[in-house]
């Protein structure tokens, strides 16, 4: 073996060495790709609720993004609820009646405590209902205003949103605006939402109605129908003929109940009379 022949070994030999060294650093840089690729993917996946599982558990990917989906639902649901059953409820107002008559009270005028919501009918209704509050009767405005008041106190007492009825009739001929026109009211089950209800305050078992409420209770009828909140083949009932065996309006009231030209007298029968 000759000088040259060693020489040429070596050469060789340095040349597999820098060739490793060259792949070494090849690999290697192809490692720190890797890494910091897999580094952004895990930075990307916390950023969206997941999280990249060890090599040990078979890379398994446990997903927290569901658990984002169901509060992301839940907070959208609470939302739309809010949205459609408060704020768009602060939008529906009551429809006011172009009565200035010294004998008709607005709720601002009775002092009438907040209700806790509107629902609107779906004008015109086609009946108007006549019940009565089975209560002492007021004659005078301000006993008149506080008998109102205690009857909202008890309805709202009841869970109910506000006082029952559209309207309430006082023994003086006073009108007062109750949940009002275009409001839902509350008078009798199955009705509500076809009818405005009217309330005579007193107690008709026993008292008789005066002539000054019938003739106001009929101007408002027909502010009623001209405001398009009645129709104009309306029907009047008394609460027993559409309820049955009980007697509200109370029996002097029925009795009176002909004088409304839309009164209809179908089952009258049912209205106790004792």
């Amino acid at each position: 073996q000759t000088f040259g022949d060693d020489q040429d070994g070596e050469d060789v030999s340095l040349l597999g060495t820098e060739l490793r060294e060259f792949n070494r650093g090849i690999v290697a840089a192809v490692a720190t790709r890797r890494f910091r690729r897999v580094s952004k993917l895990m930075q990307l996946g916390r950023l969206l609720g997941l999280e990249l599982v060890s090599p040990q558990n078979a890379k398994r990917l446990r997903c927290s993004i569901a658990v984002f989906v169901c509060w992301a639902f839940v907070v959208a649901s609470g939302l739309t609820f809010f949205i459609f059953h408060y704020a768009l409820a602060k939008q529906a107002i009551r429809l006011d009646l172009d009565l200035n008559e010294t004998w008709y009270l607005r709720r601002a005028a009775w002092q009438a405590m907040p209700d806790y919501g509107i629902d609107l009918l779906n004008l015109p209704v086609p009946f108007v209902l006549i019940g009565h509050s089975a209560m002492d009767a007021c004659t005078e405005k301000y006993s008149c205003i506080k008998d109102v008041l205690e009857i909202q106190r008890d309805h709202q007492r009841r869970g109910w949103i506000d006082i029952g009825p559209n309207f309430l009739v006082g023994g003086d001929g006073l009108i007062f605006e109750g949940r009002g026109a275009n409001v839902l009211g509350v008078m009798a089950r199955s009705w509500n939402t076809v009818s405005i209800s009217i309330m005579f305050m007193g107690d008709f078992m026993t008292a008789k109605p005066s002539q000054i409420q019938f003739d106001h209770v009929k101007i408002l009828i027909e502010e009623l129908v001209r405001k398009q909140v009645l129709r104009p083949d309306y029907t009047l009932f008394g609460q027993c003929q559409v309820q049955g065996y009980v007697k509200t309006p109370g029996v002097h009231l029925v009795d009176q109940l002909h004088t409304f030209e839309h009164w209809n007298p179908a089952n009258k029968s049912l209205c106790l009379r004792h």
